[in-house]
C-alpha cells in the first residue's frame, strides 16, 4: 500500500509553503525583449539628458485585469472559500482567489524546473478541458429542455442584485478558472429555473448542480496539495539527497514528465 501511494504522485502531497520561497522568486520574469524591435531606429533627436529621462520613465509591467459578474451565491462561495478553524472543526474549503494564488505559485516553481509543480499544473490543465466540457454540455441540454415547454415560456431566474468581482491574476490558470465559475453559475440559474418549471427532479438537481460544483472544488484544492520540495529535474537524474528526500515523500514521476515531453500548456518555460 505504501508503494502505491507513492505512485499516485500528487494526491498525497501537500500545501506550498510560501515562507520557503525566497521573495526574489515570486518576481515575473524580467521584461519581454520581443515587445521592441531594436532594429527600428527613432526619429527622434536624443541628447544625453533625454536618454537619461528616457530610462526613468521606462514602461511598467504588462498587467491583465477584467472582472465576473456573479448572480448565485452558491458560485460566490467558490470564488471566496473559506477559511478553515482546527479548533472549531471547520475545514477550509479552496476559493478560486486561493486556487489563483497557489498556481501563480506553481508556474514560479514550474519555471524554475520542479517537476512535480509541473505535475501538478498539467493534472490541473486536464481537470480544466475536462470541467469545461462538462460544464457545456450541461448548459446545452438545460437550454434544451427549457426552449421545448409546449408553447410555455419563462424568465431564466437570475439575481435580482449581481456583484461585479474585478479579477486580476497573474497566471491564465485564474482566468480559466474564472470562466469555469461563470459557466457553473449559469448553470445553477438554468437549473434552477428547470426545477421551478418542474422539468427536472431533485436527483438531476444533484447531477446537474452538486457534482458539478464538487468537481471545482476538487481542481481548486488540488492547487493546494502540493509544498516546495526544492528538487529539480538536474536533481532527479543525479539521484542527490534532495531528489531522494523529494520522491521519497511525493513518489515518482512520469518519464514523460521528467523527460519535458509533457508540459504544463500555460507556463512561459525557459529557452533551451
Amino acid at each position: 500500500m505504501e508503494q502505491e501511494a507513492k505512485q499516485s504522485e500528487l494526491d498525497d502531497i501537500v500545501v506550498i509553503d510560501e515562507t520557503n520561497i525566497l521573495e526574489s522568486e515570486m518576481e515575473d520574469d524580467p521584461q519581454i525583449l520581443d515587445e521592441v524591435d531594436n532594429s527600428i531606429t527613432t526619429t527622434h533627436r536624443i541628447d544625453a539628458g533625454s536618454e537619461k529621462r528616457e530610462k526613468n520613465s521606462s514602461p511598467g509591467r504588462l498587467k491583465t485585469k477584467g472582472s465576473v459578474v456573479i448572480h448565485t451565491r452558491s458560485a460566490h462561495d467558490l470564488f471566496y472559500g473559506r477559511r478553515g478553524d482546527r479548533e472549531s472543526g471547520v475545514n477550509q474549503i479552496v476559493g478560486l482567489t486561493l486556487f489563483a494564488t497557489n498556481a501563480n505559485n506553481l508556474s514560479l516553481l514550474c519555471k524554475r524546473d520542479d517537476p512535480y509543480a509541473e505535475a501538478a499544473l498539467i493534472k490541473i490543465e486536464n481537470l480544466l478541458d475536462d470541467i469545461q466540457r462538462d460544464l457545456s454540455n450541461k448548459i446545452a441540454h438545460l437550454n434544451s429542455i427549457l426552449d421545448n415547454m409546449g408553447g410555455v415560456t419563462i424568465d431564466f431566474h437570475e439575481s435580482e442584485d449581481p456583484i461585479t468581482i474585478p479579477l486580476e491574476f497573474g497566471t491564465p490558470y485564474g482566468y480559466i478558472a474564472t470562466r469555469c465559475l461563470s459557466q457553473y453559475d449559469k448553470l445553477v440559474t438554468l437549473a434552477y429555473s428547470a426545477k421551478q418549471a418542474g422539468l427536472i427532479v431533485q436527483s438531476d438537481w444533484h447531477r446537474y448542480v452538486i457534482r458539478t460544483r464538487t468537481k471545482l472544488r476538487r481542481i481548486f484544492h488540488l492547487s493546494n496539495l502540493y509544498r516546495f520540495g526544492g528538487a529539480t529535474r538536474d536533481d532527479i537524474a543525479a539521484n542527490n539527497a534532495v531528489a531522494r528526500a523529494v520522491s521519497e515523500k511525493y513518489g515518482v514521476l512520469s518519464p514523460k514528465i521528467l523527460e519535458k515531453e509533457l508540459r504544463a500548456q500555460f507556463v512561459s518555460h525557459n529557452r533551451t
